[in-house]
C-alpha cells in the first residue's frame, strides 16, 4: 500500500491510526474560508481578523498560518491579475 501512494511505512501507519487529513487537504480547506471571509469584508481584513473570524467558526488556527496562505492565495492571484493587466496594456 505505502509504495502505490508513496509514502513511507511510518507516515501511512500515523495517518491510519490518527485519521487526520492531510496538511494540504486542510490547507485548501482553510482557503477556501479565508476567501471567502476576505471577500466578504471587501477585500479590507488582514490576517489578524481572518483568525478571529475563523476562531469564531471554531476553526483551530494560528495568525502565522493564515498570513502564509493569504499571501499564498490571494496575493498570489493579485499578482497574476496584475501581470494579464500589463500584458493586456503591453
Amino acid at each position: 500500500m505505502c509504495l502505490v501512494f508513496g509514502v513511507s511505512r511510518s507516515r501511512f501507519y500515523t495517518w491510519l491510526n490518527n485519521g487526520l487529513l492531510n496538511t494540504s487537504i486542510e490547507n485548501q480547506l482553510l482557503t477556501e474560508k479565508i476567501r471567502a471571509i476576505h471577500g466578504n469584508s471587501k477585500q479590507t481584513y488582514g490576517s489578524p481578523r481572518i483568525t478571529r473570524e475563523l476562531i469564531k467558526l471554531d476553526v483551530k488556527v494560528s495568525r502565522p498560518r493564515v498570513a502564509r496562505l493569504m499571501k499564498k492565495a490571494i496575493f498570489g492571484l493579485l499578482a497574476l491579475s496584475n501581470c494579464v493587466s500589463i500584458l493586456k496594456v503591453g
